[in-house]
């Protein structure tokens, strides 16, 4: 039985692929992209050790962009409701999440949760309410936007506008300049876990890393250690991925160095398939990031935690959209539910109970 006071981190990462698990490609049943354990040459020992201890999801979707993807994720519902089915958005754009829709960490905070973004937002900020600060965050400690400079935070859109792109809950700030982004996300990850460790209340954190979307960046001494792969995009994604997985095995040890692991559900998802012109490879699957063949589509994902009673492989199809529903059933988050919520909990099945 699972009950309120449990803990919750949601990783969703950047997106090209997506925190915990990029632009992992698949072979029939098994991936064999980017974690070690399907095969690949690129190092993954965290996220090996999590998949294999924890519940994959094995035929899991999303949506072919991130924008889509995320909106998906906290709504609940397709993008086509919200207006955000086409494309990711631009930093002159609009678009964001219509205020009609109330966000997961809006409901979580009304069972009593405190809520706390790190990382990628990319689901409107044209307006103050579309912000994270205004959507259920009680903290948020990233960018705004899609792809940006990973030491400056610089994005450019064309040749003819630039801009730097980073924020706190308190509004823009450009504290972290010169320093590789991964390791702020960490530095910040450690801030929040404290915080949280001293309140009586159980949190959710949104904790979306910028890792490996482009620009391919990565310090040279992670580099140098895929010398063999000769394509410099590909060595740079590798390197990338590196230092995501490290990340990834930093939060865990923070978790269980605070005695919070046991009371924790991680959940690892990605927004869409690998951008095979920036590094990424979704062989055999078809195609990639921005299509609607399965390489832009189907992703890894897996949850595991203190909260996960078993382990294995959860074969049903699932979608991004379900993860609302999802969490909110496994807190035990009681909620008024809308008729045009497309998502499903998928809960007791994937505990094996469904």
């Amino acid at each position: 039985m699972l009950y309120s006071t449990c803990k919750i981190v949601v990783n969703i990462s950047s997106a090209t692929i997506t925190l915990l698990y990029w632009s992992v490609t698949r072979n029939s049943i098994v991936f064999i992209g980017y974690f070690s354990i399907h095969g690949s040459k690129l190092l993954t020992p965290n996220l090996d050790a999590l998949a294999l201890s924890g519940v994959v999801l094995d035929q899991y979707y999303t949506q072919p962009v991130c924008s889509p993807t995320r909106s998906s994720l906290l709504t609940g519902r397709y993008p086509i409701r919200l207006g955000l089915q086409h494309n990711v958005i631009l930093a002159g754009q609009e678009s964001g999440i219509p205020k009609k829709y109330k966000l997961l960490p809006e409901e979580l905070k009304q069972c009593g949760y405190s809520t706390h973004m790190i990382g990628k937002w990319h689901a409107g900020h044209s307006h103050n309410y579309m912000l994270p600060a205004n959507r259920g965050f009680d903290t948020f400690y990233g960018y705004l936007q899609g792809a940006e400079d990973h030491y400056s935070r610089v994005q450019c859109q064309g040749r003819d506008w630039c801009g730097i792109d980073f924020a706190t809950e308190q509004g823009p700030t450009n504290e972290t300049f010169g320093t590789y982004g991964t390791e702020i996300y960490s530095l910040r990850a450690q801030k929040v876990l404290d915080s949280v460790k001293t309140e009586e209340k159980p949190f959710f954190l949104y904790y979306s890393l910028q890792n490996v979307h482009y620009p391919l960046q990565a310090p040279e001494h992670y580099r140098i250690k895929f010398d063999w792969i000769k394509d410099p995009a590909r060595r740079n994604y590798a390197a990338m991925v590196s230092i995501m997985d490290e990340a990834v095995g930093d939060l865990v040890k923070m978790l269980k160095f605070r005695n919070l692991w046991d009371d924790t559900l991680l959940i690892v998802t990605a927004d869409n398939g690998g951008e095979t012109r920036s590094g990424g490879n979704n062989f055999p699957l078809r195609s990639q990031k921005w299509s609607l063949y399965e390489g832009g589509v189907r992703a890894n994902s897996f949850i595991n935690g203190g909260l996960v009673d078993r382990v294995g492989k959860y074969s049903g199809l699932f979608h991004v959209s379900d993860w609302r529903e999802t969490i909110l059933d496994a807190m035990e988050c009681s909620y008024k539910k809308s008729n045009d919520v497309d998502g499903i909990s998928q809960w007791e099945a994937i505990q094996g109970c469904g």
